[in-house]
């Protein structure tokens, strides 16, 4: 397993803070990647579950898988399965072989009791943590060996169907902007992109419950 210190560095610039969840899930990731004898995915080789929920706790886990695996947002070959726990199910597709890698329960409790934790929860941003706190942990999570770290339970005869990927796109009759055709809403033989076919009177551009976007607000 070779965690190098150029990837550790390349994992908190995309991050943006220095943590020990960020390198926990590279760690993570690579102990998956060796049991299956895998490497990053380069395309859609891998596909990654994390058991993580969320607004999770330490979720940072997540950036260091994507980084570490090659499983990313953009590529579609990552989901989270919210069961609010720090399970990878790492998926090799051609093999249909997959590795589930859990902290050991003992080992994860030490970190996220630590210091570093409780100034989180008393409200200090990750950034504005003393390095002096951070930094054992990091060391700590990267140095650990695997085998004390870490749960490794290997499942054979898995299936993860492959989506093909949409090329097909429509220029929206009304506004202009290009959709993937996939999405796009024909009617009266125009295209039309779903924000220009909704005919409500809504304002509501978007909205999941923590993020609201009104067409108010993009006109200021």
């Amino acid at each position: 397993m070779l965690i190098t210190d150029k990837l550790v560095q390349y994992g908190f610039e995309l991050h943006g803070h220095k943590c020990p969840a960020m390198p926990l899930g590279l760690k993570t990731a690579r102990v998956a990647m060796d049991s299956l004898n895998v490497e990053k995915s380069q395309a859609g080789e891998l596909f990654a579950l994390l058991e993580l929920g969320d607004h999770h706790c330490a979720g940072c886990y997540a950036d260091g898988v994507q980084m570490m695996a090659g499983t990313t947002m953009g590529k579609g070959n990552i989901e989270k399965t919210s069961k609010g726990k720090f399970g990878l199910i790492l998926i090799d597709r051609k093999n249909k072989r997959a590795a589930r890698v859990v902290p050991k329960g003992e080992i994860l409790l030490e970190s996220l009791n630590s210091e570093f934790m409780k100034i989180r929860e008393a409200g200090s941003l990750p950034q504005d943590v003393p390095s002096e706190v951070t930094l054992p942990l990091i060391e700590k999570v990267l140095g650990m060996p695997a085998e004390e770290q870490f749960d490794v339970e290997i499942i054979e005869n898995v299936t993860v169907k492959t989506p093909k990927h949409q090329y097909s796109k429509a220029q929206c009759d009304n506004c202009g902007e290009v959709v993937v055709k996939k999405y796009a809403k024909e009617k009266d033989a125009k295209y039309l992109c779903q924000d220009c076919a909704d005919e409500s009177e809504s304002n509501i551009l978007y909205d999941n419950g923590e993020v609201l976007i009104t067409k108010d607000t993009l006109d200021s």
